[in-house]
């Protein structure tokens, strides 16, 4: 899985979108998450506390993570 900040609007938004296109799982995270198409969390990343719930559910569902992106902005 690949997690990718900023997953709502510009280029976070268009780098989900090509991975999608090429059947990668993602994980979006983004503060405003209604108008997307592919999973993803609602979460302000300069939030540590939101990051460290969200990095303890991803560890609990045993799925690697082979990518992080960072397109928060």
């Amino acid at each position: 899985m690949i997690i990718v900040t900023g997953a709502s609007r510009g280029i976070g938004k268009i780098i989900c979108q090509r991975l999608l296109a090429k059947n990668q799982k993602i994980l979006g995270l983004a503060r405003n998450i209604d108008s997307l198409n592919f999973d993803a969390v609602s979460c302000d990343v300069s939030s540590y506390d939101q990051l460290k719930q969200i990095a303890l559910q991803i560890k609990k569902t045993g799925v690697p993570v082979t990518g992080l992106i960072n397109a928060a902005g």
